[in-house]
């Protein structure tokens, strides 16, 4: 796991709000994007293009399933100060 600063400025570094998969999309938790780097491997997997790795600062709802599972790791909850893939179309940047 990487730490903040260990991160180049175009990798990330911007606070986002990760949403739910299912409508209406809510928001799930707070955390840093990370990288869009598609050959980023993340718990094993490659983000691939439509993957954002994004380290979970703050669950809001903390039993919501994660989209990858990896390790013991299935819960957003579980996932708090870890970094996870999570689908770039599901992550908003905060202020925008």
């Amino acid at each position: 796991m990487r730490s903040q600063q260990e991160m180049s400025r175009d990798e990330g570094g911007k606070e986002v709000t990760l949403m739910s998969l299912g409508k209406p999309h809510r928001p799930v938790a707070r955390g840093i994007l990370f990288s869009r780097d598609p050959s980023t491997i993340v718990g094993g997997e490659r983000l691939g293009q439509q993957y954002w790795e994004v380290y979970v600062e703050v669950a809001i709802i903390p039993n919501e399933s994660l989209i990858r599972n990896f390790q013991n790791l299935k819960t957003i909850g579980d996932a708090a100060r870890k970094s996870i893939a999570w689908p770039s179309f599901l992550v908003k940047e905060d202020g925008r």
